[in-house]
C-alpha cells in the first residue's frame, strides 16, 4: 500500500439555532486498498500547529459508507450509511457520552482534483435529539 501526501477540507455545519460552520485544511497521508480509500491527519491545536499529539483521525472511505475515527482529546468512531443507524460512544475530557447518527444523505465521489464525500446527518446524543449537521470533506 503506497502512501501519497495530500490535503483534507473539513468541513462540518451544525444546521441548528446558531447554525455554525466549522473549516480546516490538514496535511494527511492517503492509501487505497481493497476498494477503500485510506486518509490520516493529525489536528491542529488553537495555535494552528499540527499534530499527532493534538489527536489523530483516520478516514476510511467506500461507496457506500464513511467511517471517521478520532483518538485524542476527543475521542470516537463515527459510521455513516443511509442504510443503518449508527452508536458510539463520544469521549472527552469532561466526560463521555452516547451518541447516536442518523445518515440522511452520503455522496462519494472521485475526479482528477480528488475524492469528495458530502454527508447530511441528525445527531442524536443521551437518546435525545442534538443537532442536524453536515459534512463535507474533500481529499485533494
Amino acid at each position: 500500500m503506497e502512501k501519497q501526501e495530500v490535503q483534507v477540507l473539513v468541513r462540518g455545519t451544525q444546521h441548528d439555532i446558531c447554525h455554525q460552520t466549522i473549516e480546516q485544511i490538514y496535511d494527511g497521508h492517503y492509501a487505497f486498498r481493497q476498494n477503500t480509500h485510506y486518509i490520516r491527519y493529525a489536528e491542529i491545536d488553537e495555535h494552528g500547529v499540527q499534530s499527532a499529539a493534538n489527536g489523530c483521525n483516520l478516514l476510511k472511505i467506500k461507496d457506500e459508507s464513511v467511517h471517521l475515527i478520532k483518538k485524542g482529546m476527543i475521542t470516537t468512531r463515527m459510521e455513516f450509511d443511509t442504510l443503518k443507524k449508527y452508536r458510539s460512544s463520544y469521549q472527552t475530557p469532561y466526560g463521555t457520552f452516547q451518541m447516536e447518527i442518523s445518515t440522511e444523505k452520503l455522496i462519494v465521489s472521485q475526479d482528477k482534483e480528488g475524492i469528495h464525500v458530502d454527508i447530511a446527518y441528525q445527531l442524536n446524543m443521551d437518546e435525545r435529539p442534538l443537532s442536524q449537521c453536515s459534512l463535507e470533506i474533500h481529499v485533494r
